[in-house]
């Protein structure tokens, strides 16, 4: 027997009423194959980081994480029947190493990292200077920018230290 951990994605068209069911329909699964339940957690209603026609087009899903113990012949059946289920947009069936993880409470949406990107929400324009990447990264050809003052000083620093190594130069050369 391994420990797996199961997160599904149910499509919030289906309703309230649906999600305890679809719960309850692989709780049941997992329980016939002889699977032991150790914890369903139901992270509930989450805006999803984008979304493609195999998603429906949804915004949002309703998120649920099954944490069992079972044996590994079980993962082919159930992963078809989530595949093959209407109400579910997205599912993903990992191994775990040792004991399962417990978080107490999800944090809520958006509270942990606020938007601080400096993008006007309206028109998707920039809103200020260089763009983020911009102000990290040099130039083409490796140089540093010259609309930083610290890449100025470097940069004059080496040509000071090239002009003495080639006065030097010259002093031996003669």
């Amino acid at each position: 027997m391994k420990n797996y951990e199961l997160v599904c994605i149910l499509d919030p068209q289906f309703g309230d009423n649906h999600f305890a069911t679809m719960v309850e329909k692989y709780e049941g699964y997992l329980v016939e194959n002889k699977a032991t339940v150790v914890h369903i957690d139901h992270w509930g209603m989450r805006r999803m980081a984008y979304t493609s026609p195999s998603l429906k087009k949804r915004q949002q899903g309703y998120y649920v994480l099954f944490q069992f113990t079972a044996q590994p012949s079980i993962l082919s059946g159930l992963e078809r029947q989530l595949s093959l289920d209407e109400g579910v947009l997205r599912h993903l069936v990992v191994g775990v190493r040792g004991d399962f993880m417990r978080i107490p409470q999800l944090i809520p949406e958006g509270s942990v990292f606020p938007d601080l990107s400096p993008r006007d929400r309206d028109t998707g324009r920039h809103r200020g200077g260089a763009s983020p990447a911009a102000e990290t990264r040099g130039t083409s050809r490796g140089e540093p920018r010259r609309d930083r003052p610290e890449a100025d000083d470097g940069r004059k620093a080496r040509e000071a230290e090239g002009e003495d190594s080639q006065k030097q130069a010259e002093g031996t050369a003669s």
